[in-house]
């Protein structure tokens, strides 16, 4: 890589070497016109007014983003081993190429790999402006965080983006991030979870392609609580969840396929309710997450007294629950479900514990004693 010292002028030596806060870049000042030198970019340090660069950009060590950072069509973006870009306090970033020449974000090693740099880090402090469109991101996600992590209370949007070649998850969307877009994402050759979500955004995936080797191909479910009413789309790979209580509505789309990860339960309270949708063309599955499932990999659906009494399987299979001796689904009194053309099997000891209320409609189940 030519060294970033031989591209600068003496003038612009200076300017770096008295401004240590701020970005040291080849080309015209911070004021949001694109570097058009024709010559190679590079970035660390601070961004602290609004650029837009384009062609081959070095970032040569992390770096944080407190105002506009925008990369332009066609542009490759090398980042350096073990960076970091922090995007925070009124910062944003985008990345807009076009169909046939897009933003390219990818390692600066001559022999790249997954997890070569870490990550670009999206805070709930920075612009609500951060927007990836046609572009290819991969070898990052050197601590298991994603290649994108994006905080609670921050937001992104990601039109026809190829995440690729990631050492764990390639996205991590955590709490109530605003999400404005998920289309014709794509991933390949990730290491860990496609997609790490709260269960209140899972929503918000629409379905995509994965390809190459990928040996968790499923959504994860971070745990936690769900106080709004989602549904969660048939994508292609399966959700995993450990444990989530849910007081708001989820309606699991025809076709999903929810997994739990071993002793997992989903607890519905609170005016909560689930509804599993499937058809007869596409069902609905809950099941274990394990590659070799067994009866009793996981808990319980626990449904309580306080639920909303709409909670409704059809068209669904529920199997490998059970392992905490209450059946797959277990019925507080005063709860009530609806099971309508659903199977059970391979659960342990029974199906549902049912101190409440089963509507069943060709549905054969074992009841607990």
């Amino acid at each position: 890589m030519m060294q970033w010292y031989r591209l600068l002028t003496p003038l612009a030596l200076l300017t770096c070497g008295a401004l240590l806060t701020t970005a040291c870049v080849e080309g015209p000042a911070d004021d949001g016109t694109p570097d058009e030198t024709g010559e190679p970019v590079e970035l660390s340090g601070d961004i602290s007014a609004d650029r837009t660069v384009g062609g081959d950009v070095f970032i040569t060590s992390s770096l944080t983003v407190h105002a506009k950072l925008s990369f332009e069509a066609c542009s490759t973006v090398k980042i350096a081993s073990g960076a970091v870009i922090t995007v925070e306090n009124g910062g944003a970033i985008e990345a807009i190429g076009e169909a046939d020449c897009p933003v390219v974000i990818e390692s600066a090693s001559a022999n790249p790999s997954a997890g070569d740099w870490e990550r670009i880090d999206i805070y709930a402090s920075a612009d609500n402006a951060n927007r990836f469109e046609h572009a290819v991101i991969r070898h990052g996600d050197g601590e298991g965080y994603g290649m994108i992590w994006v905080e609670e209370g921050a937001q992104i949007s990601l039109s026809d983006v190829a995440l690729q070649e990631s050492a764990y998850a390639a996205i991590q969307i955590n709490g109530d991030a605003r999400v404005d877009a998920f289309s014709n994402v794509s991933f390949k050759d990730i290491g860990g979870p496609l997609v790490s979500v709260s269960g209140e955004r899972a929503h918000t995936l629409e379905p995509f392609a994965a390809s190459g080797t990928n040996p968790q191909a499923y959504v994860a479910v971070m745990n936690g609580d769900m106080k709004q009413d989602v549904s969660w789309k048939a994508l292609g790979v399966p959700y995993v969840m450990q444990s989530q209580a849910l007081m708001a509505d989820l309606t699991l789309e025809a076709g999903v396929t929810l997994q739990f990860e071993g002793g997992g339960y989903l607890r519905v309270s609170e005016g909560g309710q689930l509804r599993a949708m499937g058809s007869a063309e596409l069902p609905v599955v809950i099941e274990s997450a394990k590659s070799n499932p067994a009866a009793g990999d996981w808990a319980t659906i626990e449904i309580y007294g306080d639920a909303d009494n709409g909670s409704r399987f059809q068209h669904t299979t529920v199997r490998h629950g059970g392992g905490d001796g209450y059946g797959a689904i277990w019925l507080e009194a005063g709860a009530t479900i609806e099971l309508e053309d659903v199977t059970f099997s391979d659960n342990q000891g029974c199906d549902i514990d049912a101190l409440g209320t089963v509507n069943a409609t060709n549905a054969d189940f074992v009841t607990c004693d």
